[in-house]
């Protein structure tokens, strides 16, 4: 496929993502039986592209979903919104593409994601992180 071709597929992949997954909003969600249960929030963040840390040119473009500890810490995250984005991009332009091609290195990565994350946050307030868009090249 020809990077122009590329491009507007992933943009494609991107809109609908945002439109299924509501881009950046948090929707409190009742857990446990009878609507008893902790409340629970989720935050999509914008999709972020960075160059990987290969000598050859890649580049990894990736939207996370994030499952927030409670509503309350919705708040903080929504104000802390340029600050995430800086410690994921730090952290995900210091990989290289064959840490992320397998499984397993997905699997890695979301751990080291949710603790960066929330050691930007200083507490924890990110309770998973998720995929919703992931492309290496």
């Amino acid at each position: 496929m020809r990077p122009a071709k590329t491009i507007v597929v992933l943009f494609g992949m991107a809109l609908l993502a945002a439109a299924v997954f509501g881009c950046g909003h948090g929707e409190g969600k009742k857990e446990g039986k009878g609507g008893e249960g902790a409340v629970k929030a989720a935050f999509v963040m914008e999709p972020i592209v960075v160059n990987l840390a290969d000598e050859e040119d890649r580049y990894l473009r990736v939207t996370l979903g994030l499952d927030i500890a409670d509503q309350k810490e919705m708040e903080t995250v929504k104000g802390s919104v340029p600050m995430l984005r800086d410690a994921v991009l730090t952290l995900l332009s210091s990989k290289h593409y064959d840490d992320l091609r397998s499984p397993d290195g997905k699997a890695k990565l979301k751990g080291e994601l949710m603790k960066t994350l929330n050691a930007a946050l200083k507490k924890n307030a990110v309770a998973n992180v998720y995929y919703s868009d992931f492309v290496a090249q």
